[in-house]
């Protein structure tokens, strides 16, 4: 086993990417060190034992992400290579190598995770750092965690996905597996009322409890044993390897044992392949008898794309629908789903129950649906896309009449049929909560307003994820980048690097909510003009993409009419958004502010009225999003010295009419539109009292 091992992780030392992978962990340690401020409470430290085991539970979520890909490429290296009958026939041993291929999956995963914890711990050390928020170093604050958290974790997840892979032999399924101890992850944290859920409800005792005890990853146990300690044991104290936290780490570690013993059991060294079905000798297999006659081959005519473009949806929608992994995403993603919509509803032992409302239903679905659907699209868009290359099928494929566009397009509109499906899926069970819930008013139009405000802007974001992908000759090279370009697109992880623009993300879903008032709100008309400038942006990028090895064929009718039907709908709504959207310019704001104190300083000292009655009148239009006020203010000189001039302030994002701003015995002196103020000449006066 050992020269196996040896081999495994010879293998990837050779290579220049892991060192880049090495680098990037240590990189992201050290900027979480340096940058990052995740624990807000007064008189911890930043490298406090607590601060480090928060940090280090906290991030080491990344183990789920490395050991699925580890395991992808160390478990299926073989069969993509199509050396499984060669391997399968040597004398090594069947313990051997499988032990070998899990410690390999299992010590890189903990390797690469060390190095992020390196790079935190060298942060900390910086000496341009403020050394009065710092604790003295403390090595065992770094190596505890690691033993007590990180490494049982990286263990629990390398067991889980070699048990997926070993037993399917199906690289979707340990996709799906590290999927779903990720929700499960996220289940316990809803559960446990963690800190890292914002906007939580307040959870039972019994809930949080129960979560401490079977979440994966340990960051619930952590939570229950430390929501009581003081500032000083924060600073000092380790968590311990007792109650709760024991049982949790005790039972993932026999679980992982366990699921490693089946495989063991199962595992059989053979290339898995389905055994041919025979006829049997007793009966006699009918043969259709068919007369020749020629046939004229028809090539491209508009019947013969159609019918091409319809046999390859066909093919995908079979491939998707018939496989494992496409139940067990349902599974995943309907528990995920059912969770949330059942929080939202009972919201916990301290808030009232919310009605299970389509709203409610709708708005649940909304927030969480795409997040998990991005998932499934970047990797169901890569199996899709390489299939043909992985069973060596292109070179056949590239020698017919078929367009690549039209090959695209059936990627594509098979994905779009895959995302309604999930999206059906969803809407179903949130019918189901309504009906268990006895709240039977079905609003059928804003369930199939999600098919809009959801389903289509993930639609453009397949297209986006077919088209990086296809640029790239490396199947996990067009993963990664595809992945890098969606969660810039997709997620706040875009908005974090400063990709906050909306013709950048065009890909994105609805973010309003559905309110029984108002509806889905006024900003449902610039998601209108969104979603026109995605269509014709993601058609441009994949006509270009298609036409690329022969540009000329762009210069036929059809094609330049698409794309220049693509160039209108992209100018100009994306013109519209670009007036419309303001961009806030930091330097800009505090230059501002800058202005404003020099300008206004003077009134710092200078004694103004004291507002001591208010009546208003408010007027409501929700089909507008706006609403006008009307008032009136009682003021009194509260000072010991005479008022002559009053400086009243009104919000520049407020509509005002300026003629209307009327004070008792005085006139408008000076109007400042830019700083929003108004200053009153008094006639006489406002004395004392």
């Amino acid at each position: 086993m050992n020269q196996l091992l040896q081999f495994e992780l010879s293998n990837y030392i050779k290579k220049t990417g892991f060192y880049i992978a090495a680098a990037a962990f240590f990189g992201f340690g050290f900027l979480i060190a340096t940058s990052a401020r995740l624990v807000a409470v007064p008189g911890v430290f930043h490298n406090s034992a607590y601060n480090n085991t928060y940090v280090i539970g906290l991030f080491n979520l990344v183990s789920i992400f490395v050991s699925t890909v580890l395991a992808v490429q160390i478990l299926f290296r073989e069969q993509d290579a199509r050396f499984s009958l060669i391997l399968y026939a040597t004398p090594i041993r069947r313990t051997d190598y499988l032990w070998s291929r899990f410690f390999a999956v299992f010590g890189i995963t903990v390797f690469l995770f060390s190095m992020l914890v390196l790079g935190v711990m060298t942060g900390h050390r910086m000496p341009w750092l403020d050394r009065t928020s710092y604790a003295p170093f403390q090595w065992w604050h770094y190596v505890q965690p690691m033993l007590l958290l990180a490494i049982p974790n990286a263990f629990f997840c390398a067991a889980v996905v070699c048990f997926a892979g070993w037993w399917s032999r199906n690289k979707l399924v340990v996709y799906i597996s590290g999927v779903l101890v990720y929700i499960a992850y996220m289940a316990a944290l809803i559960f446990s009322g963690s800190p890292l859920i914002a906007g939580g409800f307040p959870p039972s005792a019994s809930a949080v409890d129960l979560s401490s005890k079977f979440d994966p990853f340990g960051l619930s146990a952590f939570f229950y044993q430390t929501q009581y300690w003081t500032v000083v044991q924060r600073n000092y104290s380790l968590p311990e390897l007792s109650g709760n936290m024991l049982f949790n780490r005790l039972f993932f570690t026999g679980l992982s044992l366990v699921l490693l013993w089946l495989i063991f059991k199962k595992f059989q060294f053979n290339a898995g392949e389905k055994q041919r079905k025979t006829i049997k000798s007793g009966r006699k297999a009918s043969i259709p008898v068919v007369s020749f006659r020629p046939m004229l081959a028809e090539v491209f005519t508009a019947r013969y794309y159609l019918h091409t473009l319809l046999s390859l949806v066909k093919t995908d929608m079979k491939f998707i629908v018939k496989s494992m992994p496409f139940y067990l995403m349902l599974a995943g993603i309907g528990f995920y789903i059912s969770m949330e919509m059942y929080s939202y509803v009972d919201k916990g032992v301290r808030l009232p129950e919310n009605y299970a409302s389509t709203g409610l239903m709708a708005n649940t679905i909304l927030k969480n649906f795409p997040g998990l659907c991005l998932i499934a699209i970047l990797f169901y868009s890569s199996e899709l896309l390489w299939r043909s290359r992985t069973a060596h099928f292109d070179l056949i494929e590239n020698t017919t009449p078929v367009h690549p566009l039209t090959i695209f397009l059936g990627h594509w509109i098979s994905m779009s049929g895959f995302i309604v499906l999930l999206l059906t899926w969803v809407i179903l069970i949130g019918l189901l909560f309504q009906i268990l819930f006895g709240y039977c008013h079905f609003d059928w139009m804003v369930y199939g307003q999600l098919f809009y405000l959801a389903a289509f802007p993930l639609v453009l974001a397949a297209g986006v994820a077919l088209v990086v992908q296809s640029q790239f000759r490396r199947k996990y090279a067009g993963l990664a980048a595809s992945v890098l370009v969606l969660l810039a697109m997709n997620t706040n992880a875009g908005k974090m690097l400063g990709i906050t623009h909306p013709l950048l993300r065009f890909s994105s879903p609805y973010t309003g909510l559905h309110s029984d008032m108002n509806g889905w709100g006024a900003y449902f008309t610039t998601f209108h003009l969104r979603m026109l400038y995605g269509i014709g942006a993601t058609s441009l990028v994949v006509l270009l993409t298609a036409f690329s090895k022969d540009f000329k064929k762009m210069l036929r009718p059809l094609p330049i009419v698409v794309t220049v039907s693509a160039l209108f709908l992209t100018a100009i709504p994306g013109t519209i958004i670009f007036q419309k959207t303001v961009i806030k310019n930091r330097d800009a704001e505090l230059d501002l502010q800058q202005q404003y104190e020099q300008k206004y300083r003077q009134y710092q000292s200078t004694p103004q009225p004291t507002v001591t009655a208010v009546s208003t009148h408010i007027d409501l239009f929700p089909s507008k999003n706006a609403w006008q006020c009307s008032g009136k203010y009682t003021l009194r000189n509260n000072s010991n010295q005479p008022i002559d001039k009053v400086l009243i302030f009104i919000d520049k994002s407020i509509e005002t009419d300026v003629e209307n701003l009327i004070l008792s015995n005085a006139l408008l002196a000076e109007t400042d539109e830019k700083f929003g103020h108004y200053r009153f000449q008094l006639s006489s006066p406002l004395m004392p009292g």
